[in-house]
């Protein structure tokens, strides 16, 4: 019997979803991924086509593809789904995470990185360092944040201090009293480090505690002190080891990665292992896209994408890089998803941290939703020194803005598991156009890197 061929919007009032998302390999078959119901299969190119066209389409194939939902309903409208999908998920998410609290103790640092964007936009406001008084003043907007906020979860705050550099030997009496709050409330403590004086603080640490440190190295030995100048590696290790053996405190170790240091991950993982660190159940290394949050050129998010497949391939030649997880790739990370658990994850629901009970105080007295914004006072939504306030403007344009007032996400087909990305970027056109790209080729690389390594392609 031959079978009828109709178009794909003419067959029983169906039409193609919006977020139906293709994925071309070299050997004729499609991956074809939904990203709002996170359905995959793997098609024929033939198949593939008809939801993206308006090519003819036999009725097998339909009852099949509807069944997916890759084919739905004419007079269902996935916009209002999706938006009230990520209503739901978000408040859901704010109700069920803590308040994270960023304290940059000062923007000062005593490293001079090659790379770093962030000194060329501090100014002589800038310049100071928070005072004692201004941490009472912080603590109690805190407890201010905590009741005041419709949707978030009640309980201990996530206390985390930053800079520019916050553990510099200047620093040593404000860092033990914010320690020493944090103890009596027991409020968790996490601290973001360059790590060149960690040994100075160590006294501290054993006396007040601090759940988890962060420190950020540029790859093996010569290459980190090359690009961050003025650092010692084997110090930093050093330090880093001590605190391991204590097994008093989570370390997390980040690698910023370019293309530049991205030959030295294997001697720096067999440096990690030598060490015998990965037997410590507080120890985590990943490693990171370089990033330029000033948003003046797109080398780096143009970089992503082969520098992302240059670690792929050397993992393979290089076992021990498996020590190191592969963050801030985005798109990346929801095919780990699909890898890890064997199913796509749920839509993401909110755009970015700004969105998720995040605050960020700095010296300035200013209480801003994002931290690559801080050295900016017109980016704040409040202060808390000399008195708490909060703009109630200002801070709803920010906390509950969603990836639909954006004509570019609004009708892309990956809004459902990318959410935009970060507000940030909305402000350069071009970095945007870039950053999406980079999102799709990153997700596509992903997918299609785990479908192969299970054999299904």
């Amino acid at each position: 019997m031959k079978i009828k061929s109709l178009k794909a919007g003419d067959i029983l009032g169906k039409k193609p979803s919006k977020f139906n998302f293709l994925i071309e390999t070299d050997n004729d078959k499609v991956i074809v991924v939904n990203t709002f119901t996170g359905a995959i299969d793997i098609l024929h190119s033939d198949e593939a086509n008809h939801l993206f066209t308006d090519s003819e389409i036999d009725y097998n194939s339909n009852e099949y593809l509807c069944k997916r939902q890759y084919l739905i309903d004419d007079d269902v409208s996935e916009d209002i789904l999706l938006e009230k999908y990520f209503e739901s998920i978000k408040n859901y998410r704010r109700e069920n995470k803590s308040l994270s609290c960023v304290i940059i103790l000062t923007f000062d640092c005593n490293l001079r990185c090659t790379y770093c964007w962030q000194q060329n936009n501090i100014h002589e406001s800038h310049s100071r360092t928070i005072t004692f008084n201004q941490i009472d003043k912080i603590f109690d907007s805190i407890e201010k944040l905590l009741l005041s906020l419709e949707h978030a979860k009640r309980d201990t705050p996530i206390i985390q201090l930053i800079g520019g550099e916050p553990l510099l030997y200047k620093n040593r009496d404000i860092v033990a009293y914010i320690l020493k709050k944090c103890k009596e409330r027991n409020w968790y403590s996490q601290i973001t480090s360059n790590g060149s004086q960690l040994k100075e603080f160590m006294d501290i640490f054993e006396e007040h505690g601090v759940g988890e440190i962060q420190v950020t190295i540029d790859g093996y030995s010569t290459v980190h002190e090359k690009r961050r100048v003025g650092s010692n590696f084997k110090d930093t290790m050093d330090s880093l080891d001590s605190l391991i053996q204590s097994d008093k405190t989570y370390i997390k170790l980040r690698v910023n990665t370019d293309v530049e240091n991205i030959d030295s991950l294997p001697y720096l993982a067999d440096e990690i292992i030598n060490r015998r660190w990965y037997t410590s159940s507080r120890f985590y290394a990943y490693i990171s896209p370089l990033r330029d949050s000033s948003l003046r050129e797109t080398k780096l998010i143009k970089d992503r994408i082969n520098l992302l497949k240059s670690f792929i391939e050397k993992r393979l030649n290089y076992p021990q890089l498996e020590i190191f997880d592969v963050l801030g790739w985005n798109g990346y990370e929801t095919a780990k998803h699909l890898e890890n658990t064997g199913r796509m994850p749920y839509p993401k629901g909110f755009i970015c941290d700004m969105n998720m009970n995040n605050f960020v105080f700095t010296p300035n007295g200013e209480i801003h939703l994002c931290l690559e914004e801080a050295h900016e006072s017109k980016a704040s939504v409040g202060r808390y020194s000399p008195d708490f306030y909060m703009d109630k403007v200002l801070f709803d344009n920010k906390y509950d803005n969603t990836p639909f007032t954006s004509i570019e996400c609004k009708d892309c087909n990956i809004v459902p598991i990318c959410s935009g990305g970060c507000q940030m970027i909305d402000k350069n056109k071009e970095y945007k156009k870039e950053f999406c790209q980079s999102v799709k080729e990153c997700f596509s690389l992903g997918v299609e890197n785990y479908l192969e390594t299970e054999g299904l392609i």
